[in-house]
């Protein structure tokens, strides 16, 4: 009884790690179709922070080759963030939501059938979930190592550049960022 409770915890934990709740991201059938920017986690380098925290997450505004502008994921009063090119350590963008796969989670508690075995098929079975769990989100994310600042631009609200007619107070979030 406490290990098929113990296993449950783990199922739906692991179903929890990918979830993008305040994640503004279109389904694949829809890219391309949205106005909004994708979905960004940058983590800054040492020394750097904006408003006390070393990772901004957010909403990508625009890149040029000086910055990047980010609407900042729960914040009080949320606003665009510019953080110098030189800044930034590491991101990760996401631009679709891959298919859930969270079912595959509750694979591994097929396992308490299997008896003794369930040593060896246990540790198998969660680690094919993990797997096809994380593969969703892994699909359709770019980091740093395999998209440059300037491809990157194509991911934002205004792949071009903030418009000129436009100031970075008229902005506004998309509702599902807060």
């Amino acid at each position: 009884m406490k290990s098929s409770i113990f296993l449950i915890f783990i199922a739906l934990t692991l179903n929890s790690c990918l979830s993008f709740k305040h994640a503004n991201i279109p389904k694949v059938k829809d890219i391309g179709t949205g106005y909004y920017g994708s979905y960004i986690v940058v983590k800054l380098n040492k020394g750097v922070k904006i408003n006390n925290n070393r990772h901004v997450i957010g909403e990508l505004i625009a890149v040029d080759n000086e910055k990047m502008i980010v609407f900042m994921v729960n914040e009080q009063s949320p606003q665009p963030e510019k953080i110098a090119l030189n800044d930034i350590k590491r991101f990760s963008l996401y631009y679709a939501k891959g298919p859930n796969y969270s079912f595959t989670s509750l694979l591994p508690l097929s396992t308490i059938t299997h008896g003794i075995f369930l040593i060896f098929t246990f540790p198998i079975n969660l680690a094919v979930s993990i797997y096809d769990m994380d593969s969703a989100i892994i699909d359709f994310r770019y980091n740093q190592n395999n998209i440059s600042f300037e491809k990157l631009k194509m991911f934002a609200r205004f792949p071009q550049g903030i418009p000129p007619n436009v100031t970075l107070k008229d902005l506004k979030p998309p509702r599902s960022l807060y």
